[in-house]
């Protein structure tokens, strides 16, 4: 659902609702694509206009922001038919074959998709990423666990919607399939911030200041996920709209 709400300047804004069993309160939510309410299932859309006029200044900064945004620095991240890898964008090709597998060209700015079913090619990049994303994890995380001093217990690779990366009570880590699409650093990043879990279980003074120590750059890498994070997504790419196809 999506309603239109009028800002302080006089101009108006699309406001997607969706609606959540986990949610607990009502949330506003804005990223790079826009606004967006997070509301219980029970909850009253009429009711939402309520916390739409307190948080109206907070609206409208966040709106200039990302406008700013999408017009000076988001440029190659909403190109259609893209695909994000290691913070880098490419071409995305799509190729029936009998085998599935990928190519990634630097010379050719391309990543090529070798599928045997076209229709179901989404399935096919997002077995990639989580191949991909699983090897960096396996390399990066015992380097930066021992370096930390931290001891984990394992880690798996998840279909998260939202979370980049999650510590459960075990000392499990959790990633998302999805998150060899962000650069280097920012992978660190959430390594790190997943360890710190393990010993930090809240997101408390002591937490980022453990953080900041690892990664005096924690919060650019963080501003990286919040900007382009949204951006990282299978579902957006539309084969019928491509013209890389074999």
């Amino acid at each position: 659902m999506i309603i239109s709400i009028a800002l302080t300047d006089g101009k108006t804004l699309n406001l997607k609702i969706k609606k959540s069993k986990r949610a607990k309160k009502p949330s506003i939510i804005a990223d790079i694509q826009g606004l967006q309410a997070i509301i219980p299932s029970n909850y009253e859309v009429n009711d939402l206009m309520e916390l739409v006029q307190q948080k109206s200044n907070w609206i409208l900064k966040s709106s200039r922001y990302y406008e700013r945004l999408r017009s000076r620095y988001a440029q190659e991240h909403l190109k259609a038919n893209t695909i994000c890898f290691l913070g880098n964008r490419y071409c995305l090709r799509i190729i029936k074959d009998r085998l599935s597998f990928a190519v990634v060209s630097e010379n050719l700015n391309m990543i090529t998709f070798h599928v045997t079913n076209k229709r179901m090619f989404k399935d096919d990049i997002f077995k990639w990423y989580s191949n991909e994303t699983a090897k960096i994890i396996n390399t990066r995380l015992p380097l930066i666990a021992s370096k930390l001093d931290i001891r984990y217990n394992n880690f798996f690779i998840k279909r998260h919607k939202s979370k980049w990366g999650s510590c459960s009570m075990k000392r499990n880590l959790n990633f998302n399939a999805l998150l060899s699409a962000a650069p280097s650093d920012v992978i660190d990043y959430v390594i790190i911030h997943e360890l710190v879990h393990v010993i930090e279980s809240n997101h408390s003074r002591q937490f980022w200041d453990r953080v900041r120590t690892a990664d005096p750059l924690y919060k650019d890498h963080r501003k990286w996920l919040r900007t382009y994070g949204s951006l990282v997504s299978i579902e957006r790419i539309n084969l019928e709209r491509q013209t890389n196809v074999e």
